[in-house]
């Protein structure tokens, strides 16, 4: 059995870009390490990035179609926060269910 997942995370543009300016404030400031030079270059490579992500989000899609049964998408902060305390939840029941046969 294959237990591959891939968690996609699709947050708004406006707080991608919203979060790299602060990355690159956060960095510049020294309240962030990071191991690159958080420079005006820097933040044009990752503006173009994000562009270029937005351009061709068609054909991201469609590979990602390939993989509807390990996708799970997510959109923003709630969904995540939602899906980490599923995940959280479903590991301890494991562990509990676990440790009751065990005994």
């Amino acid at each position: 059995m294959n237990k591959s997942l891939i968690v996609f995370l699709d947050m708004p543009l406006y707080l991608r870009v919203f979060r790299i300016f602060l990355r690159i404030i956060k960095q510049n400031l020294k309240i962030e390490k990071c191991h690159y030079k958080p420079n005006f270059q820097m933040l044009k490579w990752m503006i173009k990035w994000t562009k270029d992500f937005e351009k061709d989000r068609a054909e991201y899609n469609l590979f990602l179609n390939n993989y509807l049964e390990k996708l799970v998408i997510i959109n923003n902060k709630r969904e995540l926060n939602k899906y980490l305390k599923e995940q959280k939840n479903r590991k301890v029941g494991k562990l509990i269910e676990k440790n009751s046969s065990n005994n």
